[in-house]
């Protein structure tokens, strides 16, 4: 379906919270509504009416689940006619709706032009958020998780990125939002200390690596891989970063 022009753009936030605008108005909708709307756009195409119902509303009939997305379906319809295109049957986001999850792992995947264009500081704020982090919907986890995993390379990505080019404060703050989002992942913890040997801060990387080892330790009783140890002991060390 071809894109409308000329008109305010949709927009729906994902990241950090839901919100959903049209240009400069903020549309204000009911909770079932808005879990209506980022199912759809989590989901993509246009499902069927009674898979949409019977996966947002399981513990409920399936006459009572088929009313309640009646009701959803218009109470969004009230309060913006550019949100979704329904029918009879199937329902789904109207194709001109801008999702901020889409373009974060679009740029996150290096697959959008607009990656090379962005400063490090911006793509780190892209990157450091978590998707609806107060919903508990039952269909949410495996969406969040993709999207963890996404975020936890693009950043490790960026922060060596960011240290090849000499800029380290950004590197250092990419390689701690690594950390801080999965502070057990070696690869995250690995990275961060590369920045520092990098930027010469051998103390600084001997004290991540001694982090991470009391944390494994206490949670999984494993010490660090020998090649991290390694790393930080220098033997390994080339003075080189490279690009995962």
């Amino acid at each position: 379906m071809a894109l409308r022009t000329g008109m305010p753009t949709m927009r729906l936030a994902l990241l950090r919270g839901f919100a959903l605008s049209e240009g400069d108005r903020t549309l204000d909708l009911p909770q079932n509504a808005e879990r209506l709307v980022t199912f759809l756009a989590l989901n993509g195409g246009a499902p069927r009416r009674d898979y949409v119902a019977g996966s947002l509303w399981p513990e409920s009939a399936e006459l009572n689940a088929a009313a309640n997305l009646r009701t959803a379906v218009w109470r969004i319809q009230q309060a913006g006619d550019r949100v979704l295109e329904a029918t009879r049957s199937r329902v789904q986001l109207a194709a001109d709706v801008r999702v901020d999850l889409r373009e974060a792992t679009a740029v996150a995947l290096g697959v959008d032009s607009r990656a090379e264009q962005e400063t490090g500081a911006e793509l780190l704020d892209l990157l450091d958020s978590e998707l609806l982090p107060d919903w508990y919907d039952d269909w949410l986890p495996p969406h969040r998780e993709r999207w963890r995993q996404t975020r936890l390379h693009s950043l490790e990505s960026l922060a060596l990125r960011m240290a090849r080019a000499g800029r380290f404060a950004v590197a250092v703050d990419a390689a701690l939002a690594a950390v801080r989002a999965e502070p057990l992942r070696e690869s995250a913890n690995r990275c961060l200390i590369e920045v520092h040997l990098a930027e010469g801060n051998v103390y600084e990387a001997r004290r991540v690596l001694e982090l991470h080892r009391q944390a494994i330790r206490a949670d999984l009783g494993i010490d660090p891989s020998p090649q991290l140890v390694a790393l930080v002991n220098g033997s390994r060390h080339n003075g080189a970063l490279t690009m995962r």
